[in-house]
Formats: C-alpha cells, structure tokens, sequence
C-alpha cells in the first residue's frame, strides 16, 4: 500500500510504499516511477521549506533525507525517556519553523478502542528539538495543520473522529475539541 503521497515545487511526486520500505519518484510527464530512497517501514512524508524530506519510519524513527534521498539525521528514535512506537504522518509548521508527527502508539491498529490509548502528537521545532505535545490518542494518524497555522487536526484510525487543537504561539497545542467523527 502507499502511504505519504507530496509533490515536490518542480512538480516530482513521491509516495512511501511502507511494506517494502521504499520511497518512489514520479517526474512530471513520466507515466511510471523510480526507487528514490530506502526507509525502513517508510510512512508520513512531507517535504520542508528548506527542501529537506521530512520522512516517518514506522520502525520507530523520525528522519530528515536530502533531495537526493539519502538520510541526513535521524531526529529521533525516542523523546523523553519514551520510545517511538509507531511514527505515522507529519504536517509542516512554516508559520513557526518545524513540524508536527503522529505516533499511532502501536504496531497494529486496535479493531477497537484500547482502554490504554497510547497515540501522541509530537512537536518538532526549527532546531529537531522534540516535545510532546498530544496523548491520549486511539491510534493517531492523519495530521494537517490549517493554512494559518492556528488549529491542528488530528485523525484517530480507531475510532474514526477527527480532533482538532488550538495552535499556540510557541506550538504548544491547547485543548482538543472533536472536530467530526465518522
């Protein structure tokens, strides 16, 4: 299956194919793609106002790649003291410098709510530093952040609701409130 589907400014789209752990190349016009990058278990992919990919690695790491899909850093593999569970989708933060990812919290998603929720949103700032700033999520997902950078959304696999947080001057989120639920 494909996962983290962007298109670069020269119109290249690239798509993760999370399985096999490749991520595929499309140039404008050409009617099939090339392997660009290696990455483990890649996931979630967007690419950075300097250029950069930004690429989860559901094996349990959050990566920075060159244009030419080599990686450059490994931003994180855990934060505080909590390992990475699951890195699933990230969305740029070009109003603050950084992003934000989801951690779904586990390896397979639950057929139904787990009493334990262990999905996270992580916020990562203009110099990879990592905090958390979400929890208690059933299997988080999805991310996008509105064009004014003032509201995150966040999508819950499990349960099928989308929650959406205040975005504070410093990316800290404020509460949630249930945005839809399907």
């Amino acid at each position: 299956y494909t996962e983290g589907v962007v298109v670069a400014p020269d119109g290249t789209l690239f798509f993760s194919m999370t399985a096999p752990g490749v991520i595929v190349s499309v140039n404008p016009g050409a009617s099939s793609g090339e392997i660009w990058a290696h990455v483990p278990a890649a996931n979630g992919h967007a690419i950075a106002d300097d250029g950069t990919h930004i690429v989860m690695s559901s094996a349990g790491s959050i990566l920075r790649l060159d244009n030419s899909g080599r990686v450059i850093d490994v931003v994180a593999t855990q934060v505080a003291d909590r390992w990475l569970i699951y890195p699933n989708d990230v969305t740029i933060d070009s109003h603050r410098g950084g992003y934000f990812i989801t951690d779904s919290g586990y390896k397979t998603m639950p057929k139904t709510v787990p009493p334990d929720l262990q999905g996270r949103v992580y916020r990562v700032d203009a110099n990879n530093g990592v905090r958390e700033v979400a929890d208690r999520l059933a299997y988080a997902n999805g991310i996008a952040l509105s064009r004014d950078g003032t509201q995150l959304y966040v999508g819950e696999s499990v349960s099928g609701r989308i929650w959406r947080y205040a975005v504070k001057a410093d990316g800290a989120l404020g509460a949630r409130d249930l945005f839809a639920e399907m």
